[in-house]
């Protein structure tokens, strides 16, 4: 988890750096989360982690509540990722964050 907020965080730096580029950066951040939910359910909800590789013998309440921990500091971390977006371009910035995500 914290490496995806550090990749968010550097792909936000990189924005502010490059303005020309802050649409298809903004593209790759919605990219990265929508993996990251998808990754998520794929191996918590339909325990898809439960493996010899991984150890995992079951999908106990501490998997469940630390992955909606997680998914729940990335809700909270999108508005401030669409405000930091928006700054940079103008002209359809809310309407081209809400469908991309």
């Amino acid at each position: 988890m914290l490496l995806l907020i550090q990749m968010v965080t550097e792909y936000c730096t990189k924005a502010d750096e490059i303005n020309l580029a802050a649409q298809s950066l903004l593209r790759y951040v919605c990219d990265i989360l929508r993996e990251y939910n998808s990754r998520s359910y794929y191996l918590v909800l339909q325990a898809k982690a439960i493996s010899n590789k991984t150890g995992l013998k079951k999908i106990t309440c501490t998997n469940l509540v630390l992955s909606l921990r997680a998914l729940q500091l990335l809700l909270w971390i999108v508005p401030y990722i669409q405000t930091h977006f928006s700054s940079k371009y103008y002209c359809y910035n809310s309407f081209l964050f809400v469908t991309i995500l």
